[in-house]
């Protein structure tokens, strides 16, 4: 029983690391970030 005991710890402090270390990362290289779509904006101006 002590089996699926660890497995429920250590899928919490997966979670909990997941959550704290790489929930807000900024996005470089001029990238736009609407919902889970990532786009490059295109930094030229349009003539």
């Amino acid at each position: 029983m002590a089996g699926p005991a660890l497995a429920i710890i250590g899928c919490v402090i997966t979670i909990y690391l997941a959550f704290t270390n790489y929930s807000d990362q900024e996005i470089r290289d001029g990238g736009v970030k609407r919902g889970l779509v990532v786009t490059k904006q295109d930094t030229k101006a349009q003539p």
